[in-house]
């Protein structure tokens, strides 16, 4: 029994090298194993992001879309008051208090008294709540920042 372990003995210190190479390489195995799942997280970390800032984008885009509407509708509305305003103003007295009630009152029911009508203190018309980008923006504010930041968007693209 001492013999056969002295031939393991023997056999192991010879392929003492030999070991040593198996598990260098099984480390350098190791090591690119990780380096590719690392690759790959960082890889998909990056896609991730501009997924984000994609849809940050698209967003911004169709907000701002969504506030020309809203302007042009509103500001087709103001025309079609002040036109009827100027037309009262052509015919008698008694006929255009009537017409400037009535236009008052149409007015009052589809609420359009001015272009901002509702995006006092960055809330939207439609949604009444706060400017989804940046709840503390005012209406003040908005024009030269929403600008700028848009245009930045599309400079980053």
């Amino acid at each position: 029994m001492s013999g056969q372990l002295d031939e393991i003995a023997a056999a192991l210190e010879a392929q003492t090298a030999a070991i040593v190479v198996l598990v260098e390489e099984a480390e350098r195995q190791a090591r690119i194993r990780e380096e590719e799942w690392q690759a790959l997280r960082e890889q998909w970390r990056r896609e991730e992001q501009a997924k984000r800032q994609a849809k940050a984008y698209d967003d911004a885009q169709a907000e701002l879309l969504s506030i020309i509407n809203d302007w042009n509708e509103a500001e087709r509305i103001t025309k079609f008051f002040e036109a009827a305003l100027l037309k009262a103003s052509e015919v008698s007295d008694e006929f255009r208090t009537e017409i400037e009630n009535r236009l008052a009152q149409a007015q009052s029911i589809i609420g359009a008294k001015t272009r901002l009508n509702g995006w006092q203190n960055g809330s939207h018309p439609r949604s009444g709540t706060r400017n989804r980008l940046d709840p503390s923006r005012t209406i003040e504010s908005m024009p030269d920042q929403s600008c700028q930041r848009y245009r930045s968007h599309l400079i980053r693209r």
